[in-house]
């Protein structure tokens, strides 16, 4: 009998050691826990999955008309539980919800266009902190580690001292202070520093659940890496002009557009396995309708409110006029890509402008290179069992899931300028 009991105990101590493997998350401590809460039953239980995850994720969210959203109440309310809408098919009514919403989205973008480089200045920190606020949360629910909490923020808030406060520095600089003056002499002293400081916080707080920890310290890092490093750079680009923050939002959303109706009215051909509704046929006549709408689009931005630099007023207007802090000089000198040039093919000479050919190129590369940017996030969200990071944006999700392919565009943007338009 004796030898029974032995025998059993090494089965699930066995089993228990290959969930500990199994388990990235299960460090020394949650080891000695769960064997000193098994010793009072006598026996060890390996934890179980809520029932809406135990299957495999990739099977789970197969079919994204019929599942159900993990965690639900924690991405916001069913606004489909009554009206017309419910009365739909879930295909067609998911289709009708995304065209609500998404109109909607480009008008609250056009506003922002029309009030000029501060509202696109607020677009951009406002995705910033509602894409952080997704991922981070989703981290603590993964990681749970609420005592890291404060110092993910904290990460965000140094990143973004680095980033803009060199600048806004020598923007307060009117009286040559001596304090300003230091702070812009060692600004890139005072954000290490201010960066070890939250590094040696993270270290003191490692007394438990070590592997938790640093997920969540690589969760902090690779967010600001994929998303808060791109949103400055679009800040940037649109000092040059406002139109190289436009041109990338407007290709890569249209991109979608395309691909999604065009996928879902005739695509049969799935694309990959991470995002099962993607087809082949999207993706290409999507690209192909993209670069054609995208070129007609392009010229019709060819305006000088779109094209000339951004101006930064003196700091001494800002109380009288806060929202000409930056302006645009519509009577600027173009840059030669936004003058008509004559193009020879051949026997034959078009004018046009040169910018037309760049936008047909930047077309191509987004609609190429930008789904991968949600391929990515579709990955990353199936391994940690979700349908999206949010549900602010009804059809669509979090801000996360609507904004995931703009700011790898953002990047593309940005070497692209720097490599065919500034050059």
């Amino acid at each position: 009998m004796a030898n029974q009991v032995r025998s059993r105990w090494k089965g699930q101590h066995s089993q228990h050691q290959a969930h500990a493997q199994d388990d990235p998350f299960l460090d020394e401590s949650d080891d000695e826990q769960h064997f000193a809460n098994s010793s009072d039953s006598g026996r060890f239980e390996t934890p179980q999955l809520p029932e809406e995850l135990e299957h495999d994720s990739d099977s789970a969210l197969e079919d994204e008309d019929t599942v159900t959203e993990i965690n639900e109440s924690q991405d916001g309310p069913d606004i489909l539980s009554g009206g017309i809408l419910a009365t739909l098919p879930p295909r067609w009514r998911n289709w009708f919800l995304r065209g609500i919403s998404g109109s909607l989205l480009i008008s609250g973008f056009s506003f922002l266009i029309y009030c000029g480089p501060v509202g696109l200045f607020f677009l951009t920190y406002l995705v910033l902190f509602s894409v952080y606020s997704e991922v981070m949360g989703l981290a603590q629910r993964v990681c749970k580690v609420p005592q890291l909490k404060a110092y993910g923020w904290y990460n965000f808030y140094v990143l973004q001292y680095f980033m803009n406060m060199s600048a806004l520095w020598r923007y307060l600089e009117t009286s040559h202070s001596t304090w300003t003056s230091f702070m812009i002499r060692h600004h890139e002293l005072v954000s290490f520093a201010l960066y070890m400081g939250g590094l040696i916080y993270f270290v003191l707080t490692l007394k438990q659940h070590y592997m938790r920890s640093y997920s969540f310290l690589g969760w902090s890092h690779l967010t600001l890496l994929f998303f808060a490093l791109p949103g400055q750079i679009l800040n940037h680009l649109t000092l040059r002009g406002m139109i190289w923050y436009i041109l990338p939002m407007t290709l890569i959303t249209l991109n979608d557009i395309m691909a999604f109706y065009v996928g879902f009215f005739f695509g049969k051909t799935p694309l990959i396995k991470l995002s099962p509704k993607k087809t082949w046929e999207g993706f290409v006549f999507g690209g192909l309708l993209t670069v054609v709408l995208g070129t007609a689009l392009v010229y019709l931005m060819i305006t000088p409110y779109l094209i000339c630099p951004v101006q930064v007023n003196p700091w001494e207007g800002l109380l009288e006029s806060p929202h000409h802090i930056f302006a645009v000089q519509t009577d600027c000198t173009p840059h030669p890509v936004f003058i008509i040039d004559t193009f020879h093919i051949g026997e034959i000479s078009i004018n046009m402008y040169p910018f037309l050919i760049h936008g047909a190129i930047l077309g191509l590369l987004f609609s190429l290179v930008g789904p991968f940017g949600g391929f990515m996030a579709s990955g990353f969200k199936r391994g940690c069992k979700r349908k999206n990071f949010g549900g602010f944006i009804p059809g669509h999700g979090g801000v996360t899931d609507r904004c995931d392919c703009m700011f790898l565009c953002a990047v593309i943007m940005y070497v692209y300028y720097k490599s065919f338009i500034q050059a």
